[in-house]
């Protein structure tokens, strides 16, 4: 399956479960814009769904409707989830009453990223709820307003400060229970819905045994697809012969009539309701209402907390694709690009058939690094849109130096660009470089790939105010007008995309994905007379995230190596030794003929428990370990944490080489360098000079 083939099944894996709910859901971030919206706006607005992804909550709802709203999207934004109802006044549909639930969404470092909202048209109920305040009213009137009937409605109106208030479904079972025990004169109660294999189970129930829970557990009056069920009253159930089969459990319970009510959303049948009496008992129809009314909003509860939580499981399997994606797709374009770069240094006789063989080479390496640039963009676009945020690791950066380094790869890749620098003010500052090395990148080449052929890119570094630098990449070319309010978003610039563009359209979102985890804004303006500059505003500190705490694996006891009076890391003869550790045969292979041609001697391992045991069989220790991280039976994290318990292991320089996001870098604070795959060569040859000094001569 194609890249792009991956993400759209993530989408529409992601749309047929929230397409299926009983309410209008969509995501809003921070900026208060829309990142998803549900079928259902189709159903309430008569336009396409996808029209107000990326525009801000006042321009979809209208000023009147935002007005009402924001209290409640502020409230979530600050971290609490809201739940109320309110009469809106939208834009071009007109007034509708609603039930809304604002659920935070939080990154990694326990940040809210934005909010899940869920939304539910009650404009009938309001109605229905109007007609019974104005036939109240007149009972009031009348002086005939019962002292039971405020009661009830005391009840209601805890039971709906519980579903407010609460954090789990379990909170408002018993709220549910309480409520319509009152409104219905029972004394004992129970809640069932149907488990994944479609049977009744009790989730939470008053004054019933367990024999009898056990008994009755799995009965529905109704079958599993009845459509719109309607509650069944059994007065006397001594006298219903469809109850015989638990008349002895009736009678030690001391149950002489009970009523059904199911539990409903969208014409579904979720569960039911159970009420309990110890006398035969008649039931009036305002009572079978107001029950009914409960299990409705009950209901609609339920359904609620479940899509809460298929949601969050698609943000875990949405973090589970994103590893094995790194992992299973990175580890063979290393060895595609380990392999052409060692085929490529060693020439021939400088014919034809050599030149060919040499753009064939070429032609392999370049597609390889497009493809893990992709590999990586789509890495970073599922980590930001299932809420963990793109990753960061502030430190001390000279924003300068990394201009002039990120231009300069450019320069070479494309000596034609004429690229002008303008660098003023202090340009240092705590930030991620890596990431910032990405966003310089990619708005340079931007600006390389769409600019007219002969104008030069304008960058330009300000770094004359104490809290913040300016970044601006300016050039001659023009975006049209109507591309540029979607020009942030995923996939959109792919849909507009040159003959000359490259990658799938998640450059620009990614840039502003990073300037936002380092708490800046980035921008564009694009005429016709001044041209095109993307102006990124950057706080001269970020704030450092927390990372999510893991548990550290029980290291595994080693060998002993004995340091032996010969050369530290000598292998055959006078050439030092390499240890490779990969699970990855091709990624071994490779490595182990490239450090061979550069005047190695390589050992290898499959795993980190492999490699403890070459360890123990080499005649001298290697000058450095090659070892990557996830591998099966022990994996680099456990080979690290049993190399620190031994004294002549510790000693061996362990470059980490990986294919993984999100690694662990506390526990790897002993290692002497980090490269990431694909390997580039020069980068992996200069590191071992500098963390092996027997390898410097090489």
């Amino acid at each position: 399956m194609s890249d792009p083939e991956i993400d759209r099944t993530g989408e529409k894996q992601l749309k047929r479960i929230v397409d299926a709910l009983p309410a209008l859901v969509s995501f809003v971030d921070a900026d208060q814009r829309y990142r998803f919206v549900s079928a259902e706006y189709e159903r309430w607005f008569g336009r396409p769904a996808d029209e107000p992804v990326g525009k801000r909550l006042e321009e979809v709802l209208g000023a009147a409707a935002y007005q009402v709203v924001k209290p409640h999207v502020e409230r979530a934004l600050a971290g609490f989830m809201t739940t109320y109802e309110a009469e809106l006044p939208y834009r071009g549909i007109g007034n509708r009453w609603v039930e809304a639930t604002y659920l935070p969404q939080r990154g990694s470092n326990g940040s809210v990223v934005g909010f899940v909202a869920f939304v539910n048209d009650i404009s009938a109920r309001k109605a229905l709820e109007h007609a019974r305040a104005d036939d109240a009213a007149r009972l009031r009137v009348l002086g005939d307003e019962s002292r039971e009937a405020r009661s009830h409605a005391e009840q209601l109106y805890r039971f709906a400060q519980a579903v407010v208030s609460a954090e789990r479904v379990e909170e408002v079972y018993q709220a549910a229970l309480t409520a319509i025990e009152a409104a219905l004169g029972a004394n004992r109660a129970a809640v069932l819905t149907f488990d994944d294999g479609g049977v009744m189970r009790f989730r939470a129930s008053h004054g019933l045994s367990d024999v009898y829970r056990a008994a009755v557990e799995g009965h529905s009056p109704w079958q599993p697809d009845v459509v719109d069920p309607r509650p069944i009253i059994i007065g006397d159930v001594a006298a219903d012969p469809t109850l015989a089969k638990f008349a002895r459990h009736f009678h030690s319970e001391a149950i002489c009539a009970l009523a059904f009510i199911p539990l409903v959303t969208r014409g579904r049948l979720l569960g039911k309701f159970m009420v309990y009496y110890d006398a035969p008992r008649s039931f009036a129809s305002q009572e079978i209402e107001t029950a009914q009314a409960i299990a409705n909003h009950l209901a609609s509860t339920i359904a609620r907390f479940a899509a809460a939580a298929k949601l969050e499981e698609t943000v875990r399997q949405n973090e589970l694709f994103a590893a094995v994606l790194a992992h299973d797709l990175r580890n063979p374009l290393s060895a595609i690009l380990t392999a052409a770069t060692l085929v490529r240094p060693r020439g021939g006789n400088g014919g034809e058939g050599q030149r060919t063989e040499d753009r064939a080479v070429s032609i392999i390496s370049s597609a390889g690094k497009r493809m893990t640039a992709m590999i990586d963009q789509l890495l970073d676009f599922t980590r930001a849109r299932s809420g963990g945020g793109i990753e960061m690791e502030p430190h001390a950066v000279d924003l300068g130096s990394l201009l002039q380094v990120a231009v300069g790869e450019l320069e070479v890749a494309h000596p034609e660009w004429a690229v002008h620098r303008q660098i003023r003010g202090n340009q240092r500052g705590t930030w991620d470089s890596d990431r910032l090395l990405q966003v310089i990148s990619n708005l340079v080449g931007n600006a390389g790939q769409h600019g007219g052929s002969a104008a030069p890119i304008i960058v330009s570094l300000d770094g004359t105010d104490p809290n913040r630098v300016i970044l601006e990449v300016s050039n001659e070319g023009t975006i049209p007008k109507e591309f540029l309010p979607g020009l942030f978003e995923p996939f959109r610039s792919a849909r507009h995309r040159s003959e000359r563009s490259e990658g799938l359209g998640l450059g620009l979102f990614i840039v502003r994905e990073i300037i936002q985890a380092h708490g800046g804004k980035v921008d564009v303006s694009s005429t016709e007379g001044a041209g095109t500059t993307f102006r990124v505003d950057l706080p001269r500190h970020a704030i450092t995230r927390p990372k999510p705490a893991r548990s550290a694996a029980k290291p595994q006891s080693a060998p002993t190596v004995a340091a032996p009076a010969s050369q530290h890391g000598a292998g055959d003869g006078a050439r030092p030794s390499v240890l490779v550790v990969d699970d990855d045969r091709d990624i071994r292979e490779a490595l182990t003929e490239t450090l061979q041609d550069a005047g190695f001697a390589i050992s290898t391992a499959t795993n980190g428990a492999d490699a403890i045991r070459v360890l123990g069989e080499m005649e001298s220790p290697p000058a450095a370990i090659l070892l990557d991280l996830m591998m099966p039976v022990m994996d680099g994290y456990g080979f690290l944490d049993a190399r620190r318990n031994e004294a002549a292991l510790s000693a061996i320089p362990v470059i980490v080489v990986t294919a993984g996001h999100g690694i662990d870098r506390g526990r790897l604070s002993d290692a002497a360098a980090i490269i990431a795959k694909p390997i580039k060569l020069p980068l992996l040859m200069s590191t071992l000079r500098e963390v092996a000094p027997d390898v410097a001569a090489t």
